[in-house]
């Protein structure tokens, strides 16, 4: 990853983040080693095994990433004729982290989960609303975002992840078809 940042300031404090709010990283320290811990900040450093694995996986992305795009496609085939589902748009160079559906107004989102759920269906709704966090209860209401919260209730991910077999795709699509 990278940043992009408009002053240097900016990244200077971003660098004092990112190293437990170090002022001065290992290898900026004088002959004794003295550094100020200048603000509380984080470690977001990767461990070296880590960093192996990663290397390691990305030699595998671009198998991953074709597998994710025929399995949406298998999705979007399999489901195009489903008049109580919006599915994702495809655009080209899309990466399907996610295929996340949307239902009509008449079908119950969470009823479809819960009995997707009892038959072996796993899906998730992976964004809760930021008024319903504990965080953020105090700075934003439901009234504030309308459309999220109408759409909000009406979002389902499904099974997406490259190890997924077309015939677990095809269950999974089948049987949300039967649900609703």
């Amino acid at each position: 990853g990278g940043l992009v940042v408009g002053s240097n300031d900016l990244l200077d404090r971003i660098r004092v983040l990112r190293n437990n709010g170090l002022s001065r990283a290992a290898h900026q320290r004088d002959v004794l080693g003295r550094y100020d811990v200048a603000t509380v900040g984080f470690k977001y450093t990767l461990p070296d095994v880590l960093a192996a694995i990663g290397r390691a996986q990305l030699q595998k992305l671009d198998g991953y990433l074709a597998r994710r795009q025929a399995i949406a496609a298998q999705y979007s085939q399999i489901l195009a004729d489903e008049p109580d589902l919006i599915l994702p748009l495809e655009a080209p160079g899309r990466v399907w982290w996610l295929y996340t559906i949307r239902f009509a107004s008449t079908v119950s989102r969470d009823e479809v989960q819960r009995r997707l759920a009892e038959e072996g269906v796993g899906t998730s709704v992976l964004f809760p609303l930021v008024p319903h966090l504990s965080a953020y209860r105090e700075w934003l209401r439901d009234e504030d975002i309308p459309v999220s919260i109408a759409v909000a209730g009406s979002i389902l991910s499904l099974p997406l992840h490259p190890s997924l077999s077309d015939e677990d795709v095809r269950r999974a699509a089948s049987t949300l078809k039967r649900v609703i």
